[in-house]
């Protein structure tokens, strides 16, 4: 599979593509532990527009995207757009930890507050990392649902981070917080794996 991804890769490269492939495998998430996650990130809806035009008129493309169905079950596939209240700090890490949730009806707005207030503690707390929200805008009977995304460096950073915030009264009292405005739906470790 990181073959056909390395190849995905080098014909983005060919066609001029403005996105990021990235991939990772599941290191902690119940029943989904050892599912890989990837991801095409780009900086906007046209670039995603005009990359998809040209992808489907590739041979090499739709080839090696023929070939997948060989080597790979998709679980999942769906359109996300990044609505984090602050962006991201640069390039993240080989360490993700994602959580899914659903908003309260009308706490959107409310709930994204809090993640700001979430990025200033961390800043206060000298962490290098930036949350970051996601919102599915095409994805079956998950449309409109987030995810919530923090990369860092390595495990080891996720662990000091982790310590941190585990002392931090402010964290805490935010973090109690969230429940009134959204529920968890799932949450998950990931190690990036390179394609």
């Amino acid at each position: 599979y990181r073959q056909e991804l390395k190849k995905i890769r080098d014909v983005q490269t060919r066609l001029g593509s403005k996105s990021t492939l990235r991939a990772w495998r599941t290191t902690a998430g119940g029943t989904d532990s050892g599912q890989v996650l990837v991801g095409l990130e780009y900086p906007d809806q046209a670039s995603w527009a005009v990359d998809s035009t040209k992808a489907q008129a590739d041979a090499e493309w739709m080839k090696i995207q023929a070939g997948l169905a060989d080597v790979r079950t998709v679980v999942s596939n769906a359109i996300w757009r990044d609505v984090s209240p602050v962006a991201s700090k640069g390039a993240g890490g080989g360490t993700l930890l994602l959580t899914g949730i659903a908003v309260k009806p009308g706490k959107r707005d409310e709930y994204l507050k809090r993640v700001s207030a979430a990025n200033a503690i961390n800043d206060r707390l000298g962490m290098k990392n930036r949350i970051r929200v996601w919102q599915a805008e095409i994805a079956g009977q998950a449309t409109g649902s987030m995810a919530v995304g923090v990369e860092y460096a390595d495990l080891a950073s996720y662990v000091g981070d982790q310590e941190k915030l585990a002392a931090d009264a402010e964290w805490q009292k935010l973090l109690a917080s969230l429940d009134e405005v959204r529920t968890v739906t799932g949450r998950w470790l990931y190690q990036e794996i390179a394609p």
